[in-house]
């Protein structure tokens, strides 16, 4: 070999030693760059970590206080509806209390007097857009029916005239009587559908409740069959529900007041003619008889009792004669403070002692404390002379004078 190719091998090889240095001078820095980048990336890393925990931490406070916050708004929510509904009611007593007051005061009372009532009215009324509790007043669709007024002939009447449709200003309440049975309909022809209107009463509103009965026809008899309903009326086939019949008598007994008086507070509660005095009259005296017990019961009571207190007054009465002409009446008053005082009232048409003593009669108290009427002193004579008969037989003849000496 040649002393030149010698010096290119030797060249070549310094060549390749300096590449070689030069390529792992590269590597070591690529890796320590690498490395400083990786150990950077995971401080970084590190970092989100950490702040991932904090925000992680804060979602989970934050979580918290809007559940703390929305079980606050629901009880405050739930309060305030709960006001709401204190102040409705308190409209509705309201209302009330001006009602007694403007039935109470007189019976002779102008137009002005009416626009003041409305007026004053118009400063309870329930709010229809946020009343969830329609037994606090009239609801929108009730509203909207007052404001247009029915004219002309009414579909299904014979007659003519305004209004002709029974308390159709009322918001409606249907209730229906169907045959459920099915092994029973497929003997039956559907004859026809029956429907009767009555005015159901519930506190400070009126409602129109439709009773619907389907009726049908047996095919191999040919005898109607129907539903019984579940609720039978007091009065059968009546315009009056008997709650409203049950309102219409504590009004009249308890409050004193008269069916005209209640048939002008019901005709503005529901915007329209709905009932007259003649109406709740004539269903005051059909239930009547259903309170005769009532009656027989507290005149028992009160004549059983060992203290009584009697007085009468005078009663006018209309059309009582034949002739048609006003006639005095009288009311005989008896009532007993005892451990459940009771009070009991009797008509009679006249004062004699006839009367006091029919009324009287059963008694068996000790003592009876009237006015210095003469006709409460001849019952009470014959009284004491019944009391001298039980002493006598008891005690003794001496006794029995005795008793009657000393009263």
């Amino acid at each position: 070999m040649s002393n030149q190719l010698i010096e290119e091998l030797l060249a070549k090889n310094k060549a390749l030693q300096q590449a070689l240095k030069a390529s792992e001078s590269m590597r070591k820095s690529e890796e320590m760059r690498h490395k400083k980048a990786e150990r950077a990336m995971g401080e970084e890393i590190q970092r989100y970590v950490g702040e991932l925990q904090h925000y992680a931490k804060e979602v989970q406070t934050y979580t918290e206080e809007i559940q703390h916050y929305t079980e606050e708004i629901q009880y405050y929510t739930e309060e305030l509806q709960r006001y709401k509904d204190i102040i409705e009611r308190l409209k509705e007593n309201f209302d009330i209390a001006r009602y007694l007051q403007y039935a109470s005061v007189s019976e002779k009372r102008s137009g002005k007097d009416l626009k003041k009532l409305k007026e004053a009215l118009e400063e309870t009324k329930v709010d229809k857009t946020d009343c969830l509790d329609f037994d606090l007043g009239p609801s929108v669709e009730l509203e909207e029916k007052k404001e247009k007024k029915r004219w002309g002939r009414v579909e299904g009447v014979k007659t003519s005239g305004r209004n002709m449709e029974f308390c159709s200003s009322l918001e409606k309440e249907t209730i229906e009587y169907d045959i459920k049975a099915r092994d029973l309909i497929n003997e039956l022809v559907f004859v026809k559908k029956q429907v009767r209107s009555q005015v159901s009463y519930v506190p400070s509103h009126l409602r129109c409740r439709e009773i619907v009965t389907y009726i049908y026809k047996n095919k191999s008899t040919g005898k109607l069959v129907y539903a019984t309903p579940t609720q039978h009326d007091i009065i059968k086939g009546g315009k009056l529900t008997n709650g409203f019949i049950a309102a219409s008598i504590a009004d009249r007994i308890i409050w004193g007041l008269p069916f005209y008086r209640q048939s002008r507070r019901i005709n503005l509660m529901a915007g329209s003619t709905i009932v007259n005095a003649q109406l709740l009259t004539r269903s005051f005296l059909s239930v009547s008889g259903f309170l005769q017990g009532l009656g027989d019961e507290l005149y028992r009571q009160v004549t059983s009792s060992n203290a009584l207190h009697g007085d009468e007054t005078s009663c006018l009465v209309i059309h009582d004669d034949e002739n048609g002409r006003r006639k005095q009446g009288y009311l005989w008053m008896l009532s007993s403070n005892g451990k459940h005082p009771v009070s009991y009232c009797r008509f009679y048409p006249s004062r004699s002692s006839a009367c006091a003593k029919e009324l009287l009669s059963p008694c068996k108290s000790v003592a009876l404390q009237v006015d210095g009427y003469a006709a409460y002193a001849s019952v009470v004579k014959d009284m004491n002379t019944v009391f001298a008969k039980e002493i006598e037989a008891s005690e003794g003849k001496e006794e029995a004078e005795r008793f009657l000496q000393t009263i």
